[in-house]
């Protein structure tokens, strides 16, 4: 079942509940809209940083309001408080949405409405639902006019935008990039290295976190007088040399081992990925 098709209240899709998220916006039709079609369990409503501040708030959420509880008296209104036009600051509120919903019920249905917000934030949604597996929508009318206060009128029309395939990386990837941004932020805290450049960790520390998070594991005997040069060998394989050709760590030499930064691209990769890095 299309999730643009209409549903009964209160019926699961798949043995699980839908969870729809959206903007507040002042056109309070083109959330409405999408709303009644879709007839969530819960919605979360991103406010922009505070009630007091989003403009639209006061004016428009009593209607809109209005309007979900005529569809079903018993959908649940949670409402985030975020800036719209920082895109981390979004995108990690939606990643912790979708964690919480997806252990709460893996079949969840997760729809999120791009069309209201700001710019940054609808492409923090399609990059949200490409990373984990979640539906975008966007709504608009024929009856437009940009110089209009409300922009769209009349009938409203729902869009699915494809969402391409997403090169993903490997969990194990993913999860080595948040322990080494969290171990160079704590030994920061502890002003661990005194002197020089502290944004690094080394080689052989990260090797003894990789294997107590059991993100590489060697066979054998613990006795094996080899043990080591395996765990070695599974560390430079099948993490950090990955990571390096994807322009995500830079490995420095010093002494008989080596530092480990993470590039620009890596701290970025380490923001999205804050709270939550699914399996």
């Amino acid at each position: 079942m299309s999730y643009s098709q209409e549903r009964k209240p209160g019926v699961s899709v798949e043995f699980g509940d839908r969870v729809f998220i959206v903007f507040m916006a002042d056109e309070e039709e083109r959330i409405l809209d999408p709303i009644q079609r879709a007839k969530p369990d819960r919605i979360y409503l991103f406010i922009y940083e505070s009630e007091s501040y989003d403009r639209n708030y006061e004016n428009h959420y009593p209607n809109i309001e209005k309007g979900i509880k005529e569809v079903n008296q018993k959908t649940k209104i949670i409402k985030k408080y975020v800036t719209f036009i920082n895109y981390f600051e979004v995108i990690h509120e939606l990643s912790k949405i979708i964690k919480k919903e997806r252990e709460k019920n893996p079949n969840t249905e997760i729809i999120m409405h791009c069309g209201v917000g700001s710019k940054i934030s609808a492409i923090a949604v399609i990059d949200a639902c490409r990373i984990w597996n979640a539906k975008p929508i966007y709504v608009y009318s024929k009856d437009y006019d940009p110089k209009r206060d409300i922009k769209h009128k009349g009938e409203m029309i729902l869009f699915e935008p494809p969402v391409f395939p997403l090169q993903k990386e490997k969990w194990e990837h993913i999860e080595t990039i948040r322990i080494i941004d969290n171990m160079i932020k704590k030994n920061r805290e502890q002003n661990r290295y005194t002197t020089g450049d502290k944004d690094y960790i080394m080689k052989s520390d990260i090797q003894d976190a990789l294997l107590k998070a059991k993100i590489i594991t060697t066979s054998g005997k613990k006795n094996t007088k080899n043990i080591q040069s395996r765990q070695q060998m599974a560390l430079k394989q099948k993490i950090l040399d990955p990571l390096k050709k994807r322009g995500y760590i830079e490995l420095r030499k010093k002494s008989r081992s080596k530092k480990v930064y993470l590039t620009a691209e890596g701290r970025r990769i380490a923001e999205i990925f804050k709270y939550y890095n699914p399996r």
